[in-house]
């Protein structure tokens, strides 16, 4: 005959008691334990379900996108102790540079006259960033060009 198992849940405070009535009726326990189990839950349904679903799946291909990653670096900084550098955290530069994640430090201006220097650039130009005032300038004044029409010289 097959035995049977038998599993009672009751409150942490309330095991001990739950196990000496247990045993005063000759009801021998093999074994009891505390383990936590959340109270509060949260039905998810329809459209809120699917946005979780989605998010553990984000979740997921991070996951996936930061171990090919780790794999990059490792593959062209073979000399990383990747148990020390990959761990989602970002550095500053000269941190950075100490840990071995970059070669040197320098400005924007810095990389491109040195890219210069070495016969690397065939052009480099600027553009100034226009401000939101000129931007709304240039705006209206292409919209009344685009409407305006001078007068004829023919009347």
């Amino acid at each position: 005959m097959g035995s049977s198992v038998f599993e009672i849940s009751t409150e942490p405070n309330q095991l001990e008691a739950v196990r000496r009535v247990l045993e005063d009726k000759g009801v021998p326990v093999q074994s009891a334990e505390v383990t936590y189990v959340p109270q509060s839950m949260i039905r998810l349904e329809g459209k809120e379900a699917q946005q979780v679903l989605r998010l553990v799946e984000g979740l997921e291909e991070l996951e996936d996108v930061h171990a090919q990653f780790r794999a990059f670096v490792q593959g062209c900084r073979p000399q990383l102790d990747m148990e020390k550098v990959a761990t989602g955290e970002a550095w500053l530069g000269s941190k950075a540079q100490e840990l071995g994640l970059v070669d040197e430090l320098a400005t924007s201006d810095e990389v491109i006259r040195s890219a210069c220097q070495r016969g690397k650039v065939l052009q480099v130009s600027f553009r100034r960033k226009t401000s939101l005032p000129e931007r709304l300038r240039l705006s209206a004044q292409s919209a009344w060009d685009g409407i305006w029409q001078p007068p004829s010289p023919l009347g």
